[in-house]
């Protein structure tokens, strides 16, 4: 298996086992509208649930098409149409009881669940509101076959079912039969996906005690990573886990901190489209063509250049691949045939190199020694030496699993492996400056990582001064040692 395969597994138990212990909660439950402009959350119905429950073939013991009462109760209706007061009672069947537990309320805001006496188990609570907007609270202990009933009549009801409110679960640990390795799922989200499809959010992680050991172990040890189940038939998108996102379930409506990476993410897979226009290719016939090529130093008689063509029958998309394939062939032992021009030297790059050595405070976890990094970019800014001591001298940063690079700038392509995608923003902006370059308004910035752990070690980096001089330097190429400055 493949380490996106164990992710794979791992997402899936995980999703069906909270799809065996939601139930009929999960129905109205909140998920994140994906790839949209501006945040937006979508009640999930019971067609959505039962085809996750489908393609990932679990058993969750009930039927989403057609919800079963949960341990937990309904209410069938939660007001009456013309707002009179009504009580509510809850009823056991073993043995048969009738307890009221509210009455003279005008409106069922939820049903909700606390620690209840004796320690250990759990109370069951029914939030209403009574004509003057004051609250009030029903309480019951839920049994099998238990039932909760109120006193408005059929036809006047005015407002809709109320069940239990679906509770995140905590983090659910997969082991891999084959490796014995362990992957640690904790529930972010449900994400509601372009096509309709909604899909689990998780956080996937190596268990806390080896994630911090820094070893380098196989597949066991890896960087965490945000992972979003693909639309049916698709692979998932993943990313990496920024460490300042908070951990736990992202409470529902509020905007996640990671939806603009999942957004970004998943508006650059294209895959469905890619799927369907590649059929598109396979069934399409192409038309019979020459293809030319020119010389570009040989000539004709004429004066004009020589030139060589390669003919191609009508055929399918398949059979045009192997033509062309054999047309390729030709046509470079062609232009060997032909005298070839010297190409001229390529343009030097704008700027100087400058190169800054940092080092951390920290020993590193993987020794005794301390992390060592060079952060390079190149700067046309005309600054000296002193003055390029005196930007970066003071500057310090923080190290980690994240990787931010910029590119098509005169910067280079600067990257850095940071503890957050702000924190390795941070640091190309303060080269950036320097340079007399702006990040965010030109060039592209790029956002990745690693499952393997020694690219993410984490330490509070500074400039490295060992030897009694700033390891800061200003030169176009490695001739000779560059200058340095004392500090």
């Amino acid at each position: 298996m493949s380490f996106i395969d164990d992710l794979d597994a791992a997402a899936g138990k995980a999703t069906c086992e909270i799809l065996a212990t939601g139930g009929e909660s999960l129905i109205g439950y909140g998920a994140v509208s994906l790839v949209v402009a501006g945040t937006g959350f979508l009640p999930m119905t019971a067609g959505a649930i039962a085809l996750l429950t489908k393609n990932l073939l679990c058993d969750p013991g009930w039927d989403p098409d057609t919800p079963q009462p949960s341990d937990v109760p309904s209410i069938d209706c939660s007001k009456a149409s013309d707002g009179s007061p009504f009580s509510v009672y809850w009823i056991t069947q073993i043995p048969f009881t009738r307890t009221l537990i509210l009455q003279n309320v005008v409106e069922i805001v939820s049903i909700t669940k606390t620690p209840g006496q004796p320690e250990g188990s759990t109370q069951h609570n029914v939030n209403a509101l009574r004509a003057d907007g004051s609250p009030d609270v029903g309480q019951f202990f839920a049994d099998p076959g238990s039932e909760l009933s109120t006193t408005i009549p059929p036809e006047l009801c005015g407002g809709p079912p109320i069940g239990p409110e679906w509770e995140p679960p905590g983090p659910i640990t997969y082991t891999n039969p084959e490796t014995n390795c362990n992957y640690v799922v904790d529930f972010q989200a449900f994400g509601s996906l372009p096509d309709g499809s909604v899909q689990p959010i998780y956080k996937i992680s190596p268990p806390a005690a080896l994630r911090n050991s820094g070893g380098i172990i196989g597949g066991c040890n890896f960087s965490p990573i945000i992972y979003v189940g693909g639309p049916p038939g698709q692979p998932p998108y993943t990313g990496p886990w920024d460490p300042t996102w908070p951990d736990g379930p992202n409470p529902p409506g509020t905007t996640p901190p990671w939806l603009d990476l999942v957004n970004d993410i998943i508006g650059g897979v294209v895959g469905a489209v890619v799927a369907n226009e590649l059929a598109k290719i396979f069934a399409t016939t192409y038309d019979a063509g020459t293809r030319e090529i020119y010389a570009a130093c040989n000539y004709k008689e004429d004066g004009t250049p020589e030139t060589f063509s390669v003919t191609f029958p009508e055929e399918n998309y398949q059979s045009r691949v192997l033509t062309s394939l054999d047309a390729i062939v030709d046509f470079q032992q062609q232009i060997l045939l032909w005298r070839t021009p010297t190409c001229a030297t390529s343009s030097p790059k704008v700027g100087d190199y400058r190169t800054i050595s940092f080092i951390s405070d920290e020993e590193s976890p993987n020794g005794k020694s301390r992390l060592v990094k060079r952060f390079r970019y190149r700067s046309s800014s005309g600054v000296g030496l002193d003055g390029l001591v005196d930007h970066w001298k003071d500057f310090t940063w923080s190290a980690g699993p994240i990787c931010v690079q910029h590119r098509d700038t005169q910067l280079g392509a600067p990257q850095v492996w940071a503890a957050s995608i702000d924190e390795g923003k941070r640091v190309i902006r303060h080269a950036a400056t320097e340079a007399g370059v702006d990040p965010d308004t030109t060039g592209r910035w790029e956002v990745s990582g690693s499952d393997n752990p020694r690219y993410g070690v984490p330490g509070t980096m500074r400039v490295n001064t060992a030897g009694g001089y700033y390891w800061i330097t200003s030169r176009l190429g490695p001739d000779q040692r560059p200058p340095v400055a004392l500090t």
